[in-house]
């Protein structure tokens, strides 16, 4: 039986419904049909009053439908537009600190890592798992392009040192922590940033930034996805998921650092490329008037090198040889003839001092032709070249300041095969030095 206070609740219900009109429509609607094929009313004036309210009844319906489904499809605008976010919410620092696993991809990490020393600094102790990819600023072509990019346009060697500090930086932090941080560095520029907080899990969290060009401020739009949003929370992990996978670990192995060399073309100087493909040969072939310079600042590097077990060949001009004062002539605007010669004095004690401490495979020789071109070759011997094969060419300007200096590589093809067949040339043709005699002295003192 049912109560009073049901009946009413029950009433309530029905009055308040949605669908109350269309109750009373086919109430109304069932009760004249019924009566009309019973005879109760045979008045055909009333029928036709009866159905064209009934028509009006139905007409306000539509309008009060509509009405609706204007105001829910005005809703879900407004829904899509708050989906965006003009910049990152404070909650995504609380997430990524308690986070147990949070991948983040990324350009420079610049205004990132500042916030997040501290948190990943416990998150890694208490044994959480970071990725982190950001650009690969060995890549020279890759840097020029993000450097125009940015909200306010850089010098490329400027993003680059950058990229290397937060790269640098991440790697103290893992050693710091001993955990679990992988850094990898992409060849490619990411179209969106991303922010994966436990993304394998139910309660995963992943934030989506759209990386507009130049933007005036932090680039937009943001927006968070989690699992309930199915398709495009898949999409975006896949995402992250293939650009991580494309990575290259960092640091680079001396194979992949090798491989970043800058494509021919002058450079005004080698920066790290020289030293890095040094180190990743196993054979060295150096040819130049003093290499002074050169000698002097690899001197640790050499005798590390040498013990190890590389082999190192040097061409310098014979300091005695009219060579060496053609040499003076053209391509020292400031320096005299003694100057030069004693500069290759210097360098052939250097080199001495090298193979007595070392005792490696190191060999001089002294050449009568005024070289023109000062080559280091890494891995070039004929029918030998590797991974690491490289030439460092540096051009000798006639009595001016400035070496024009220049990469290749065996994939350069017919050149690169040419300036080794030369500089091996001028090693065949060249005078060996005794670098096993007391000491190597310039005559002249």
């Amino acid at each position: 039986m049912t109560t009073p206070g049901r009946a009413k609740r029950a009433m309530a219900k029905l009055i308040f419904d949605d669908n109350l009109d269309l109750y009373i429509l086919a109430a109304t609607a069932l009760i004249f049909t019924v009566m009309g094929s019973l005879n109760v009313i045979d008045d055909t004036k009333t029928l036709a009053s009866v159905i064209l309210a009934l028509l009006a009844f139905l007409a306000l319906s539509q309008i009060r439908s509509r009405r609706h489904i204007a105001e829910v499809t005005r809703s879900q605008r407004m829904d899509l537009t708050d989906f965006f976010m003009a910049a990152f919410p404070a909650e995504l620092h609380q997430s990524r600190a308690s986070a147990d696993t949070w991948l983040f991809i990324g350009n420079t990490m610049s205004r990132t890592l500042p916030t997040m020393r501290g948190p990943l600094r416990r998150s890694l102790a208490r044994g959480s798992r970071v990725q982190v990819l950001l650009l690969d600023p060995t890549n020279a072509a890759l840097m020029q392009v993000a450097s125009q990019e940015g909200s306010i346009p850089q010098d490329a060697d400027h993003l680059a040192e950058t990229v290397k500090r937060a790269l640098d930086e991440l790697l103290l932090i893992r050693d710091g922590t001993q955990g679990f941080l992988e850094v990898r560095v992409a060849s490619f520029l990411p179209k969106i940033g991303v922010n994966a907080i436990d993304a394998e899990t139910a309660n995963a969290v992943v934030y989506v930034q759209h990386y507009e060009h130049r933007p005036p401020g932090e680039a937009a739009p943001i927006f968070k996805l989690t699992p309930q949003d199915g398709f495009w929370y898949a999409h975006y992990v896949a995402e992250a998921r293939r650009m991580w996978e494309e990575g290259t670990p960092w640091p680079l192995s001396k194979v992949e650092a090798i491989s970043r060399l800058p494509r021919p073309g002058l450079m005004a100087a080698y920066g790290s490329h020289l030293e890095q493909a040094m180190a990743a040969g196993r054979e060295l072939l150096i040819t130049g008037v003093t290499r002074n310079t050169l000698i002097n600042s690899n001197y640790a590097n050499l005798e590390e090198w040498l013990s190890a077990g590389t082999s190192v060949r040097v061409v310098l001009v014979d300091p005695e040889s009219p060579a060496a004062k053609l040499a003076a002539d053209r391509y020292y605007a400031e320096r005299s003839v003694t100057s030069v010669k004693e500069r290759i004095w210097h360098t052939l004690r250097l080199l001495q001092e090298l193979k007595h401490s070392t005792g490696g495979d190191i060999s001089v020789r002294l050449s009568q032709h005024p070289i023109a071109m000062g080559i280091v070759g890494v891995d070039t011997s004929t029918g030998k070249h590797t991974d690491t094969s490289s030439l460092f060419l540096e051009y000798f300007s006639y009595r001016a300041r400035g070496e024009p200096k220049q990469i290749i590589r065996p994939h350069d093809g017919e050149w690169f095969e040419h300036f080794v067949a030369e500089a091996e040339k001028i090693w065949s043709d060249a005078t060996p030095v005794d670098l096993d005699e007391t000491r190597i002295s310039n005559p002249d003192q």
